[in-house]
């Protein structure tokens, strides 16, 4: 089978934006569907298939023909466009841009546009700048199915357009692969459009393609499980590519199939469950994207902390890691991400779970990365030697921080909570700054109480956990 859109190794950087290799391959006949937050670089890479940008490195062909070719001037009778935004003169009515078109297209087709537009209901006399999102937008469309083109390229095609007129245009594109000649890329963010419509699904996040996929053998690749905590424990922890509680107290995961135990009970899911599913990675990913450049300073401060393996120490690198999520939020705020990500294919749940599962990466290498150096260097120097009460300990307080933090940023804002926050971790620094001390003036008897009152310490770091996702999560959803 030949290839309708071929893009091999595309790079394109503007500022703090690039597309970063995109290789992307899509046979003749079928609709594949790209999907991609905005600004995930969707539009750039169809301005870049279609000619109107020049990538940075790598090549892109249609229909065959590579872009950059002076002969894909003619290839572009074949292809029709629709962008996410109508592109007409804003003084020009349904009919003027029909005789534009006939004198653009040589095998226009002007009966079939004007049958498209009394099947749109478009005004005659109406100018395109006084069209409604929806309007424009089936204007741009019936333009694009009026000249014979082999190749539909849509940019946010059904966007505003209402449920009705929606399902009738996603027909037409249906109807339209029909010819096993015809070929459609369509970007959207209604999942569910694309279920219903697409033969391949692609996932571009943040310029990277993350995958490619057949959609029959993407939905065969992964099932739902909706079952107890118990039946879940069956499940190897590789064969799980998500999983949140139900409101039940069950559990509800993103399963792999083929590493699913052999009899077991799988739903079957949506293309969205999947995205999803990969949507918790992508979150995280931007948060690193955030955070990389300020890291190396927390890994130096605790390189330094770990030559005195004391109590007031190991805590200042669990808390220095519970604070991260902090910085995370505030820029979130500052530059209108939260407000943004609402409009992004994310669940309230997801988002939330992003910000604690960053907290619990941080603290976790924290104290990950102490305990190491200090295991090291007590090989060398039997003063570092640090009992496992004193990191358990110190991982239990800067977990409850960070229990703490998150559900005030949710409901004050970062710039209210910020002082209660810092407050909080001075009061507590400063206690087990005492403490440290009385440990050093008696450290077997510190040790043993501290032993014994671990256990009451993981339980409460378990409760606070589970009374603070469902907070944040009420807080995060009233601030809609």
């Amino acid at each position: 089978m030949t290839n309708a859109i071929e893009l091999n190794h595309i790079s394109k950087s503007f500022g703090e934006f690039s597309l970063k290799n995109v290789t992307l391959a899509i046979p003749a006949g079928t609709i594949c569907g790209l999907v991609g937050e905005n600004g995930a670089g969707k539009s750039t890479l169809i301005r870049i298939l279609m000619g109107a940008l020049r990538p940075d490195s790598g090549t892109a062909a249609a229909l065959g023909v590579d872009v950059s070719a002076p002969e894909f001037l003619n290839a572009k009778e074949d292809i029709g466009v629709v962008l996410d935004e109508g592109c007409f003169p804003e003084t020009l009515t349904a009919p003027q841009v029909g005789r534009v078109m006939a004198a653009t297209y040589r095998r226009w087709e002007q009966d079939t546009f004007d049958a498209y537009c009394r099947r749109f209901a478009l005004p005659e006399k109406t100018a395109f700048k006084d069209y409604s999102r929806g309007m424009k937008m089936k204007l741009t469309i019936a333009v694009a199915l009026s000249h014979q083109a082999q190749l539909l390229v849509l940019d946010e095609a059904t966007a505003g357009l209402d449920p009705i007129v929606r399902d009738e245009i996603l027909e037409l594109f249906n109807e339209f692969t029909r010819d096993e000649t015809h070929s459609v890329l369509i970007s959207s963010h209604i999942l569910s459009d694309l279920e219903k419509l697409c033969d391949y699904i692609a996932f571009l996040h943040q310029g990277r393609l993350l995958f490619c996929e057949e959609k029959d053998a993407l939905l065969e690749q992964y099932g739902i499980f909706n079952d107890t905590v118990e039946q879940a424990e069956a499940l190897m922890p590789e064969a799980i590519v998500s999983m949140e509680t139900t409101p039940y107290g069950g559990v509800r995961a993103l399963v792999r199939r083929e590493l699913a135990p052999v009899g077991f009970q799988l739903e079957k899911p949506t293309i969205e469950d999947i995205i999803l599913a990969l949507v918790m990675k992508a979150l995280l990913l931007k948060d690193w994207y955030i955070l990389r450049k300020q890291l190396w300073v927390w890994f130096v401060l605790l390189f330094i902390w770990s030559v005195v393996p004391t109590l007031y120490l190991n805590l200042m690198a669990v808390v220095y890691g519970a604070m991260i999520p902090y910085s995370v939020m505030a820029y979130d705020q500052r530059s209108r991400w939260d407000s943004f990500a609402r409009m992004l294919p994310y669940s309230d749940r997801t988002v939330v779970l992003s910000r604690y599962a960053l907290g619990w990466l941080c603290i976790a290498a924290g104290g990950a990365v102490m305990l190491t150096l200090q295991s090291v260097l007590s090989l060398f120097f039997p003063r570092f030697d640090c009992p496992l009460w004193l990191p358990l300990t110190a991982l239990c307080v800067g977990l409850v921080l960070l229990d703490i933090n998150i559900p005030l940023m949710l409901r004050f804002g970062t710039e209210k909570a910020r002082w209660i926050t810092f407050l909080m971790t001075f009061l507590i620094c400063a206690s087990v700054g005492a403490l440290s001390g009385l440990v050093n003036d008696a450290k077997a008897v510190a040790a043993a109480v501290l032993s014994l009152a671990l256990p009451g310490l993981l339980a409460l770091t378990i409760i606070a956990t589970a009374v603070s996702i469902p907070l944040s999560l009420k807080f995060y959803r009233e601030n809609r």
